[in-house]
């Protein structure tokens, strides 16, 4: 049975709780998740940069620069160029370096990482990332009392089915009050949306 993560969302204003996996959780650069409007977290934003290390990597930059009569900026050997002051032209710099230069020999690719799950909501890809490196995460993993219910109530079949309305399957668990609610409506990532009963 694969481990289960439960989740809160900042911010929330009722008590509410998300129930997913954690083998769908990677690291990954954070400019490779994705806003709410499925636009991916650009270079500037995520905090992106490159070093360069060698000569060669100096000297195709400051060509591809050239060639496509950027501004007179030239770059030299341990230079750091940064995604947010040089938002025109750094994703073309970082492309060329990759297609003809060696990760950690001319160049040092330095990224904030997160934890995130990326996923697909029916129109757009969308994240849920639960950990950075800077800022503040959307989730937060919930290990506690409560989370620990939740889990045993999962794990040993001890919800009740109540009703299957809409694509919404409902589950509860009266003696620990919590109903289970399981979507499968195709923008819903998590498992379950677990809420106490009132």
């Amino acid at each position: 049975m694969e481990d289960y993560l439960i989740l809160e969302k900042e911010n929330e204003l009722e008590e509410v709780y998300y129930i997913t996996y954690k083998s769908l959780f990677n690291e990954i650069p954070e400019s490779e998740t994705y806003d709410s409007f499925g636009q991916t977290i650009d270079t500037a934003n995520a905090g992106d940069s490159v070093e360069l290390l060698s000569q060669k990597a100096v000297n195709i930059i400051n060509k591809t620069i050239n060639d496509v009569s950027w501004d007179d900026v030239k770059f030299e050997v341990s230079e750091i160029i940064y995604g947010y002051e040089n938002s025109d032209i750094y994703d073309n710099v970082i492309e060329m370096l990759e297609k003809e230069c060696e990760e950690g020999i001319d160049y040092k690719l330095c990224q904030d990482m997160c934890k995130a799950y990326n996923y697909w909501n029916g129109h757009n890809w969308n994240s849920i990332i639960i950990e950075m490196e800077n800022g503040e995460p959307e989730y937060k993993v919930v290990s506690n009392e409560v989370s620990n219910i939740i889990i045993d109530l999962l794990k040993n079949n001890k919800l009740e089915f109540v009703s299957d309305n809409y694509g919404f399957e409902t589950y509860h668990n009266k003696e620990e009050g919590y109903s289970f609610v399981n979507s499968h409506w195709q923008g819903s990532w998590e498992q379950y949306k677990v809420t106490p009963i009132y």
